[in-house]
């Protein structure tokens, strides 16, 4: 028998089923949100007689429910799926909704796997985080793709079912006292040389996929039927009498890893409460093993037993739903044993009738609920009407932002006119930056120069710059620091130098009202680059990234400040280049930037014809202008479509047009290029 410690280990967990929340221990480590059972939310209202808790329903209680079911629903298939979905959360309802949004605009929303349930799933797996619980749907619906899911319960035939059986002994057997379906298995007994003798292990792998289809479409729904209450989840008997590390062979942790991987990745919160019976020594040992395998929400539903587990289980399931090696009444002699009759509402005919009625309600109710179908089409209309009109709001935004920072770039565009200037009019053999100048040769980044030399002038801004060559095949992510930040601007200050690319930053010291003592200063800079992931933007550098006690490598070069001599008077800037220019029209009405910027561009592309043009100053003049136009564009297209789809709405009141979809898609590629951009 397990000692009191295994059973702080896991989870000492004394409730009925009813609803109740399991406390995990602290022994878990790091504490994860352990949810309320998945249908708390959706019980039926309680009727005013309560009768004693069964575990199935007798005949004339049935019939009784059908009577009753039929008046409900018998008009109405809305009413008849309410028997199945039951009361929803408000809070839980409207974060699905905004869920189901974030889905439908990336256009990552298939119909039939769209509905309420589906999706609270995958948000209680990721404790209701919308990008977490995003990924994991785009992840499930990825793998139901690639193992084709949706064929399975057709396609493939399990023949070897009753000899798989006799050396795995499990199954479904009855529903507990709220009404869940009770699944068990005994794994002590699982003979698996012969299990590999009858089928292989990715056979096995399909039919458990297909069994756990089976119970989210027919279990649950029967259940649901037959208890009056949604449900939701499975109540599951582990019995590991004579389990010990020699049943933890190498196929045997294949089976147990790939199993657990689907049922924790792809069908999430569908376990209500794991009972492990007959847990000896041998077990113990195992227990530390598997557990690492866990997640630790699924862990706070187990509960760990010993060999008297009879009074633990009876509070959950009733004895007619036990076998009889649990401690039950059951035998299902008709059918060989327990195991082997799937006992449970899903074999019930009249059951299964009813759910069978209440699918093929839309198809039987059609005309009736025309008119309100037609009325509800034309609100989700208005709210994706509604959703682009958002959207363009915030393409407008973005839009002005880029604008200002378009004009802020003009400004320095000019002062880069008179940085190319006054290098024109310096000789190279005075400043041999760009030919002797000493390079850093690092692992990441060759720099150069290494020596920031700034012709020393009086009441005058000065400007030169850093060259940085990626060497490897690796972005690699940089950050500049200096003693003195208040005297220099550093632009860019954090960046990213795709592999086996350049960057330039460029350094620019304030006009200094005085001259230091013979011409010296003892400024200095560091450059700090590391490895970072394939893709990163400068967005996703952070100050941890450089942080070498994380354990993260970072190489540093230290660059030091010096004046020289300041060069002869640049010749005059042609008359024009900075006046003159028409008033700057706005972007979101005319498409113009202006003619100021637009004059500040084509006064330096003029400077630039020579020998010794800047090649970043027109890399970045060709980047900027290539975002203004594709900005445009995108923003007038967006209007144009939103007119169209405002007219289509006007004209059809039910189904979604082509245009939608179309539009959303559009939506969905302005937002990434946006997203991109910035």
């Amino acid at each position: 028998m397990l000692t009191s410690k295994l059973h702080r280990d896991i989870v000492i967990s004394r409730g009925g089923g009813d609803g109740a929340e399991d406390e995990p221990s602290s022994s878990l480590g790091k504490p994860k949100t352990i949810h309320p059972p998945i249908e708390s939310h959706w019980h039926f209202p309680v009727p005013q007689e309560r009768k004693k808790p069964s575990s199935s329903m007798s005949n004339l209680g049935f019939k009784m429910f059908r009577e009753s079911f039929k008046k409900l629903g018998g008009s109405s298939s809305k009413s008849m799926k309410m028997v199945l979905a039951g009361v929803r959360d408000p809070k839980d309802e409207k974060i699905v909704e905004s869920f189901r949004e974030l889905l439908f605009l990336e256009g990552q929303l298939p119909p039939q796997h769209q509905d309420y349930h589906t999706l609270l799933r995958f948000l209680r797996m990721r404790d209701f985080d919308l990008a977490k619980a995003k990924e994991a749907f785009l992840t499930y619906l990825k793998w139901r793709e690639d193992y084709k899911v949706d064929a399975i319960p057709k396609e493939f035939k399990f023949e070897e079912y009753e000899s798989v059986k006799k050396c795995y002994p499990h199954g479904f057997h009855g529903v507990d006292r709220y009404g869940r379906p009770v699944y068990i298995e005994r794994i002590g007994m699982v003979d698996l040389n012969k299990l590999l003798q009858v089928t292989t292990l990715e056979r096995f792998t399909r039919y458990h996929v297909s069994e756990q289809e089976k119970t989210l479409n027919v279990r649950y729904p029967t259940c649901s039927i037959a208890a009056k209450k949604h449900v939701a989840s499975t109540t599951s008997i582990l019995d590991v009498h004579g389990v010990g590390l020699a049943n933890f062979s190498k196929p045997a942790r294949y089976l147990f890893m790939e199993i657990q991987k689907i049922d924790s990745n792809y069908y999430p919160e569908t376990l209500n409460r794991l009972f492990i019976v007959n847990a000896g020594n041998g077990f113990k040992m195992l227990w530390k093993a598997v557990k690492a395998f866990l997640d630790a929400r699924t862990l706070a539903k187990i509960q760990v037993l010993g060999y008297n587990y009879q009074s633990d289980l009876l509070e959950v399931i009733d004895q007619s739903n036990l076998p009889t090696f649990l401690g039950g009444n059951c035998t299902c002699s008709d059918y060989g044993g327990c195991l082997l009759s799937d006992k449970g509402p899903w074999n019930n005919p009249e059951i299964t009738n009813v759910l069978q009625a209440i699918s093929a309600g839309n198809e039987v109710n059609g005309n009736e609920e025309y008119g309100n179908d037609a009325s509800e089409e034309a609100a989700v209309q208005n709210r994706k009407i509604q959703a682009l009109e958002a959207a363009l709001r915030d393409a407008k935004k973005k839009i002005e932002a880029l604008e200002a920072a378009l004009e802020d770039t003009k400004n320095v565009l000019k002062e880069l006119v008179q940085h190319v200037e006054d290098l024109r009019s310096t000789s190279w053999e005075v400043h041999p930056i760009s030919t002797k100048a000493p390079m850093s040769t690092g692992e990441l980044l060759s720099i150069e120069p290494l020596e920031l030399e700034f012709p020393f002038e009086l009441k005058k801004q000065i400007s030169c710059s850093l060259q940085l060559s990626n060497k490897t095949d690796s972005y690699v992510a940089f950050k500049v620091k200096t003693t003195n930040p208040k005297k220099y601007c550093v632009r860019p200050n954090t960046g990213i130098v795709l592999p086996r690319s350049t960057c330039d930053v460029i350094v620019t010291m304030q006009a200094q009202k005085e001259a230091p003592p013979d011409m010296q200063c003892k400024d200095k800079f560091l450059l700090q680059s590391v490895k970072t992931n394939d893709g990163a933007t400068p967005k996703d550098i952070t100050p941890e990234a450089f942080n070498k006690e994380a354990g993260h490598v970072v190489e540093e070069c230290k660059l030091r400040v010096v004046y020289v001599a300041p060069p002869q008077p640049p010749s005059p800037v042609p008359e024009g280049s900075e006046e003159g220019s028409s008033p700057r029209a706005t972007v979101t009405e005319n498409g113009n930037l202006g003619a100021e910027f637009s004059n500040a561009t084509k006064v330096l592309s003029e400077q630039l014809e020579t020998p010794e043009r800047s090649v970043e100053a027109r890399a970045l003049i060709a980047k900027l202008a290539e975002e203004k136009l594709n900005a445009l564009q995108t923003n007038n297209r967006l209007r144009q479509e939103l007119e169209l789809l405002r007219n289509q709405g006007g004209k059809s009141s039910g189904g979604v047009s082509i245009i939608v979809v179309i539009v959303i898609g559009l939506i969905g590629l302005l937002l990434g290029y946006l997203m991109k951009k910035s």
